[in-house]
């Protein structure tokens, strides 16, 4: 079992499989005997819960059921699996942890339009509100809330754009296009979603920028107070590319750009590029998450895009912005969202195609656009994401599958240092017209991750104990130390199990502030001050 705790889903599919073997002895060999039946259950629970990973492995074994594209089981398959891993769920003791991760995971399924079907993501959610109560799934469902208003609200902003005159723009069934960028913008609610407490930042190229400004004005006028922060962390587009293949110009070095629009030249003196992308016609891109502040107190968050399969209308952060006007000549069968220009060298034809990046990865490759080759510190200084974000991202531009690799990295390491310096892949080719980018990241949290989550569980659940005590001693106004403990356990055990000694520091911080007094007669016994 340690060895399987290396990987979440062999972790979890290894326990299920020891629960079916136990539950096969139990049934023929001790005829369901109860008190056998009592202590498979300990058992279980006490080194599931040896395992502080637990949590976040269950979760990531859930989301790894209800994605998309999970290979050979039917929808009712899915269903019985997580109806066993509900039991592993029952033993878990740190269930707001759980909830914490789930929260993230089911955050990307929904964004990214990855859940193998609404019906399937309702379900489990039903199964957590039947184990824990309305108050552990009340954010899950928000999301969903959140998802339906969003499909409303860009239905009348699409609406508004196709009857206005501000922007030369167009409307498509992917989203609503203005200065060349099809947008579809999500509004979250920031309570709801696992949205970073501190904004991220992107300098977002201008098209991107403008279209996602008009819907800014858009919201704003129909909801005054509240507050559009972008997330591009959550965000992401779909570029129009065409490569034209390996060539060399006079001085027998390829030559690269990356462009919008009507198409751009490769910078840096470079005599063509080999690789142009734009946000063409039909081409929806996805813009970043925004988070918006509605007048009440709540916070609404709005997330632009993830990129559309074509099947179902995505959120989109605009994919790439107006290029520079092209060189005089350009290659034949050049795409109207993007023209190259003839090198010297032959090209061995253009190859068109759609890459679905994140809103990170679009803001490097437009980079491209007026450069030939940048450096890593160069990439880090002009787009402003953040360092082990934008590690991520070149990592996946340059490093990922051969299939998937538009960028080449030089020295090939897998290592970041800010003189390494990154071209586009001329000789980019891929079977598949649609290609999608995988993001390259640990399938679980890395150690440094895993200690921020930590920490906001821990704050959560100061409040959590602060709020059990009071609720404890405003109905009883007087209660023993070890009554109130037993007491504030005894409701919180559905969430995790506090400590007494947790609880005894938050009896105290209540008692600084006056919410809770020691009796003069016997210290250990505590009244509630109104």
């Amino acid at each position: 079992e340690e060895e399987g705790g290396k990987n979440a889903i062999t972790f979890v599919q290894n326990l299920l499989d020891l629960k079916d073997r136990f539950d096969h002895f139990l049934h023929n060999s001790f005829n369901n005997d109860k008190i056998f039946k009592q202590m498979i259950a300990a058992d279980f629970e006490y080194f599931l819960n040896l395992n502080n990973k637990s949590p976040e492995y269950l979760s990531l074994f859930i989301d790894d059921k209800l994605k998309k594209g999970v290979k050979g089981m039917t929808e009712a398959e899915i269903e019985v699996v997580l109806d066993k891993t509900m039991v592993l769920f029952r033993f878990l003791q740190e269930k707001d942890v759980f909830e914490r991760y789930y929260k993230q995971h089911l955050a990307k399924r929904l964004l990214l339009q990855k859940s193998v079907s609404e019906d399937s993501e309702k379900t489990m959610i039903s199964k957590l509100k039947t184990e824990c109560g309305c108050q552990f799934t009340s954010k899950l469902e928000g999301m969903f809330k959140d998802v339906t208003i969003s499909n409303t609200i860009n239905e009348e902003f699409k609406q508004r754009v196709s009857s206005a005159g501000e922007f030369k723009q167009r409307v498509s069934s992917a989203g609503t296009n203005l200065c060349g960028v099809d947008i579809y913008v999500r509004v979250l609610t920031t309570g709801y979603w696992p949205t970073q407490s501190a904004n991220l930042k992107a300098n977002v190229p201008m098209a991107p920028r403008s279209a996602f400004e008009a819907f800014r004005r858009f919201y704003l006028n129909k909801h005054s107070g509240r507050q559009l922060t972008l997330q591009p962390q959550l965000g992401s587009a779909d570029l129009n590319a065409v490569f034209h293949g390996s060539r060399k110009d006079e001085s027998g070095v390829g030559s690269g750009g990356v462009g919008g629009g009507g198409g751009s030249v490769g910078g840096g003196g470079c005599a063509s590029p080999g690789l142009v992308v734009g946000s063409g016609d039909g081409v929806s891109s996805v813009a970043g998450i925004s988070s918006s502040s509605s007048s009440s107190a709540s916070t609404v968050a709005v997330a632009p895009p993830t990129s559309s399969n074509g099947l179902m209308p995505s959120p989109s952060l605009p994919a790439a912005p107006p290029a520079p006007t092209p060189a005089p000549t350009t290659s034949a069968g050049a795409s109207p969202s993007g023209a190259a220009v003839m090198s010297t060298g032959k090209p061995s034809g253009p190859k068109k195609h759609i890459i679905q990046v994140s809103t990170y990865q679009m803001v490097i490759l437009m980079l491209f656009n007026t450069r030939d080759k940048l450096t890593y510190e160069e990439i880090q200084n002009e787009t402003d994401i953040p360092d082990r974000d934008l590690v991520r991202a070149l990592q996946s531009l340059a490093l990922g599958k051969p299939t998937q690799r538009v960028l080449v990295k030089s020295p090939k390491t897998k290592e970041m240092e800010s003189s390494h310096e990154f071209t586009v892949n001329d000789s980019f080719t891929s079977k598949l017209y649609r290609v999608k980018i995988q993001a390259v990241a640990a399938k679980g949290e890395s150690e440094p991750e895993r200690k921020e989550t930590r920490s906001k569980v821990d704050e959560d659940r100061k409040h959590e104990i602060e709020a059990a005590i009071v609720r404890i001693m405003k109905a009883r106004r007087r209660m023993t130390h070890n009554n109130l403990v037993a007491e504030v356990t005894d409701q919180l055990k559905s969430r995790f199990l506090p400590s007494p000694i947790l609880i005894k520091k938050r009896i105290e911080s209540l008692i600084e502030r006056e919410y809770l007094a020691r009796t003069p007669e016997d210290r250990k016994i505590y009244s509630y001050v109104a």
